[in-house]
């Protein structure tokens, strides 16, 4: 499996492909994906998500 990704480099369009890693965005910067996330079955919770991009506490402890 595979992403495919497309980036622009001067006026044209130059095409992409990621089987696993990370994709960084160039268009928001700081934004990333993990590539497997794309096919995990069940696929990440957004909990999950926002914890990796440490937008969310690792402990959901209503109190604290």
């Amino acid at each position: 499996r595979e992403f495919t990704l497309f980036r622009l480099k001067g006026r044209r369009f130059v095409e992409g492909r990621l089987s696993r890693g990370r994709f960084h965005s160039d268009v928001l910067p700081g934004l990333w994906l993990e590539v497997e996330w794309l096919w995990r079955k069940p696929p990440p919770t957004l909990q999950a998500v926002l914890r990796a991009w440490n937008l969310a506490a690792d402990d959901a402890t209503p109190g604290q």
